[in-house]
């Protein structure tokens, strides 16, 4: 059996897509995932649930050149708590 990786449902770092485009328009990002990367920026982490319950994760991280680190996990690998 393949590990599932526990998100939060609700949490101060999780969104739907929805809530990262009204979060754009705060932070004159020109994408969701532009504003995901501002947020993970400042808080450490920002995680978005998508449609098909799989999840982007970003990472805040100084070896990017963005300043943050993807990660996509498919509805198989995520268990939303």
């Amino acid at each position: 059996m393949m590990n599932l990786i526990t998100l939060p449902l609700i949490a101060h770092d999780t969104g739907t897509v929805a809530f990262w485009v009204s979060y754009r328009k705060q932070t004159r990002c020109r994408s969701w995932r532009g504003a995901m990367i501002h947020f993970a920026k400042q808080h450490g982490t920002a995680v978005a649930h998508l449609a098909d319950d799989s999840a982007y994760v970003i990472t805040r991280s100084n070896l990017h050149n963005s300043g943050a680190y993807w990660t996509h996990f498919s509805k198989d690998e995520v268990q939303w708590h």
